[in-house]
């Protein structure tokens, strides 16, 4: 299959708070986006570099969320629950606040684990594998 451009993409999350799925939408980001991201991961204080890989992937998956599942999240609303959608003019600041976890895990999923090599079929040993341990162990 063809990797496709897409308006909108589906991430399913299985969410061990609620014991349910939950549907994110999202949108791809541009390199610009993916370049940020990156030089975002550490922050310079003074003359040190310090670890900003939170706020980074809170703040990459908020700039890509386009939407959630009907109904997989909900927000306090005078005595009840009222559901969250993209509609109402805060529901980022929403998911920041209270949803940092799906923002972090989508930014993950999009920024830093979009690619993967293939994993070898059963029985059978990469010969570039074969080849790397072959020269660890000659040296």
């Amino acid at each position: 299959m063809a990797r496709r451009e897409a308006a909108v993409n589906e991430f399913i999350i299985q969410d061990h708070l609620s014991d349910t799925e939950l549907k994110v939408y999202y949108r791809q980001p541009t390199t610009e986006e993916r370049q940020a991201y990156i030089n975002n991961r550490h922050k310079r204080v003074g003359d040190e570099y310090v670890d900003n890989s939170v706020a980074g992937r809170v703040a990459g998956g908020k700039a890509i969320i386009t939407g959630v599942g009907e109904g997989d999240f909900e927000r306090l609303e005078g005595e009840g629950h009222v559901p969250v959608t993209p509609d109402q003019k805060d529901w980022k600041e929403w998911m920041e606040a209270n949803a940092a976890d799906v923002l972090q895990l989508l930014a993950v999923r999009v920024f830093e684990r979009s690619l993967g090599a293939p994993a070898p079929k059963k029985g059978e040993v990469k010969e570039s594998l074969k080849n790397d341990s072959q020269a660890t162990l000659s040296h």
